[in-house]
């Protein structure tokens, strides 16, 4: 009688452990996370046309299960690229978070950290001014994180091209520097700010965050932190964005840069987005005096004659 009454009691044990182990299969199931949404970190200083490209390629991405914010860091700019982003997003502007740095200058990282502070998006991705997004690569992130939840962040190749005359969508050239890279790796100096995806909880919690004042390039002080709160950051395998590479990136501005930048954030030269004219490029530096460059085009025509 006894040994029955052990049995039972057994016997309910197992049946309460079986139970319990479903109920856990099932709470995980139910908290597995989804990487559906993103913040688009979107620095901008000056350069009111070739902004369009980073709009554009924003409003041609592929969305499908994704939810996004933006937040457009504006770095005091005597052109300012907030009516540019009203115009071109003017459906999306209940997702976009202006900051702008007004006369105080070089405090982008402030607002970058209070958009990281404050967001809801799980993922958090960096767009230049001179740049644009692949149109599947928050899809492919979403796919990415979900398929690697252990993994904190990730690093994607990109496309070269050259925004003053070269449209976006044509951008071939991929066996660049940026592209080197194929294993696990510590991000600062070695990878470029259009590269780097990060789950914004490491900002929340672990301090990845920019200097709120910048005194070296903002992905370097991002990356840094970075690597000290995650050790490795992991190759995604895909393409992120179409990385600008020009004569008058602005990086730390002086004043000499900064003119440099102006000249050739031509509306005449930019208008919308589209592959522009070289001769009428090169016409233009030619006036600006930029002979180095006006001498490297006048070859590229040469080159190309289909594109005059």
């Amino acid at each position: 009688m006894e040994n029955d009454r052990h049995d039972g009691i057994n016997s309910i044990s197992y049946l309460h452990g079986l139970v319990w182990v479903d109920f856990l299969e099932l709470l995980q199931e139910e908290i597995v996370m989804d990487y559906n949404s993103f913040l688009i970190i979107i620095f901008y200083y000056n350069r009111p046309q070739m902004v369009r490209d980073a709009l554009h390629s924003i409003k041609e991405m592929d969305t499908r299960g994704i939810d996004y914010e933006i937040a457009f860091i504006d770095d005091g700019s005597p052109r300012p690229g907030k009516p540019v982003v009203e115009k071109l997003l003017k459906d999306q502007l209940s997702k976009i978070r202006f900051f702008n740095s007004g006369d105080e200058r070089n405090i982008v990282g402030r607002f970058a950290n209070q958009a990281l502070k404050e967001t809801s998006a799980k993922i958090a991705i960096m767009l230049c001014d001179d740049d644009a997004l692949f149109p599947d690569y928050l899809v492919n992130l979403r796919e990415f994180f979900n398929n690697n939840p252990q993994i904190d962040s990730c690093y994607s190749k990109v496309k070269i091209y050259n925004p003053i005359w070269e449209d976006f969508r044509c951008a071939t050239r991929v066996n660049v520097f940026f592209n080197h890279r194929e294993g696990p790796i510590t991000t600062a100096r070695v990878v470029d700010a259009s590269q780097v995806a990060w789950k914004t909880n490491l900002s929340k919690t672990k301090g990845v965050l920019f200097d709120e004042y910048r005194i070296r390039n903002l992905d370097e002080s991002l990356y840094d932190n970075l690597d000290r709160a995650v050790g490795y950051t992991y190759p995604s395998g895909f393409y992120s964005q179409f990385k600008g590479v020009h004569n008058s990136q602005l990086g730390l501005r002086s004043d000499n840069q900064s003119r440099s930048g102006i000249a050739i954030d031509r509306e005449e030269l930019r208008e919308n987005s589209t592959l522009q004219e070289v001769n009428e490029l090169i016409t233009q530096y030619n006036i600006e005096g930029r002979l180095k460059e006006y001498a490297r085009l006048k070859k590229l025509v040469k080159r190309y004659p289909n594109l005059t």
